[in-house]
Formats: structure tokens, sequence, C-alpha cells
């Protein structure tokens, strides 16, 4: 039996030493998008939701969601917990170095700021990266949130391992980083590229360009009002010149737009004019 156990465990060493992790052909590439590979778009689509909906943070309904969960994130503190043999509830070790460097991770800013990097990183992308920096005898002494369209993370061609190195690139330089310098916290594993994690962004990229266009619209709509609401025909005159033309698109701009709405026209050729399109009170935007 023993025998038996011994040559079933030689087996399985023998087959994880030799297991081969899987590619993306984008990250094998060095490409990286801003949600992670083939997260920035929807599928059965042509239209490129994320280069619409831009940073999502610029959205008003996605930053009071960052901003709730960024400022709870930070209530709960740090804590290191030490079993003890046959104690049920383990012991808290106080003043532990790993605390005192997630409360105060560098020189530059606080924990609390790091926090916000964080929760903004998994948010957006799924996948958030904290650069360390050691001591020359490798103790850490330092952490630094780094963006993640700035990182990748790379692997040897034969697929031997699942993570070799980061490719960091900051002012159009990139180095690699050696993954002991690089705390990679990933939301689950994205199934396109099981290196970096799933974005819970990109599933709702069409709802932020929604509220996105809203806003712009209405925004415009009342300010310009941006639509056309009326067209204008010289009402004796056939044919205007060039210069007239423009010269009418000027007056209207100025004389009856923006900060100068119901303002008073007063052209220098007969026009007729005809309504096109409602005011803001007849759509009742509110």
């Amino acid at each position: 039996m023993a025998g038996i156990l011994k040559r079933i465990g030689e087996g399985f060493k023998g087959a994880v030493s030799g297991f081969r992790f899987g590619g993306d052909a984008g990250y094998a590439s060095g490409a990286s998008d801003f949600f992670g590979s083939t997260g920035g778009w929807i599928r059965r689509s042509e239209y490129d939701y994320q280069r619409e909906a831009g940073a999502p943070w610029e959205n008003s309904v996605f930053w009071a969601g960052l901003r709730w969960i960024a400022n709870n994130y930070q209530q709960a503190e740090p804590c290191v917990y030490k079993r003890v043999k046959g104690e049920k509830m383990p012991e808290t070790v106080f003043d532990h170095p790993y605390v005192r460097l997630m409360n105060d991770p560098n020189p530059d800013y606080d924990g609390g700021v790091m926090a916000w990097g964080i929760v903004n990183s998994l948010l957006c992308s799924g996948r958030c990266y904290l650069m360390v920096t050691a001591t020359s005898i490798g103790i850490p002494s330092a952490l630094y949130w780094v963006p993640w369209w700035q990182i990748v993370p790379r692997y040897p061609s034969d697929g031997s391992k699942f993570i070799a190195w980061y490719d960091y690139t900051v002012n159009g330089k990139t180095y690699a980083v050696p993954r002991e310098l690089v705390i990679d916290i990933r939301m689950g594993m994205n199934p396109f590229n099981y290196r970096i994690g799933m974005s819970g962004t990109a599933s709702v990229l069409p709802q932020i360009c929604t509220i996105n266009e809203g806003a712009r619209f209405m925004a415009a709509i009342t300010r310009n009002p941006a639509v056309f609401s009326q067209l204008f025909s010289p009402k004796t005159v056939t044919n205007i010149t060039p210069a007239q033309h423009e010269e009418l698109k000027r007056q209207l701009r100025e004389q009856g737009g923006g900060e100068n709405r119901g303002g008073l026209l007063l052209p220098n050729i007969p026009l007729e004019v005809h309504k096109l399109a409602w005011s803001p009170e007849e759509m009742a935007l509110d």
C-alpha cells in the first residue's frame, strides 16, 4: 500500500511540474486596455463604449458609488491575528509591521489615500497593483499604488510560469519588475486572461454612456439650446451670399444662445421663422 501511494505521489509531482499555463493573445503581444483584455467593448455591438464612456469616475453615478465604497472601506482597519494553540479565538498582534505599512505606506501619502486607489482600481478594472520598495536585506519599506493601465503581468512563452514578472511603463519607458515587488490584488479571474481580475464596470459601460450622453444633452439643450429649434429662411431674397450666411449664424449664436437666451435678434435681411422643435418648458425637462 505504501508503495502504491508513493508512486501516485511521484506521478502527481511530475504532472504538476510539467503543467503549462495558457496565454492571452492581447497580453502576450503587450496590448492592454482600460478595463482588461477584451473588457472594453460589448459583444454583438460595433459601438466603442469604452472610448465613449471615458474615465468611469467622471460619471456622476459611478463617482457617488466609488466615494461611498472608498469611505466605508477605510473604516475596516488592517489587523494581523495569530492563532494560539488550544484557543478558539486568535490573538491580535498589535503594532505589526504590516499594519504600520498599510496605515503609512510611504512618505508621500497615507493609507487613506492609497485606499481610494485600491477601490477605484478594483471597481474599474478588477485588478489592483501596489509596488513594493524594500531595504537592502529585502524588508518592505514602502508601498505605492500603480494605475492598472501602466502595469502588465508577463510570463514565459512556453507557459512554464503563471506570472514571471511585470512590465511597468512610466514616462514612455518600460521596466521589468520582479513579481516579488508587486502586490497583485484581483477580483476573481478574467476568463479571457486569468492573470487579471474581472472588471464589473465593463459590463455597465452602455449605462455609463447613457448617463453621460443624457447629462450632456440636457446641459446643451438648456444652454444653447443646442438643437435646431427654428429654421430661418430669406423672405424676399432668393439667394444670400456665404458672408451673409455666416453673419446670420453668428448673430443667432451670440444673440440667442448661451447666456443671451431670450434676447432680441435684429437681422439685416428679411426672414421667415419656422418652428422645428420644442422648448425646454414644452419638453417638461423637470
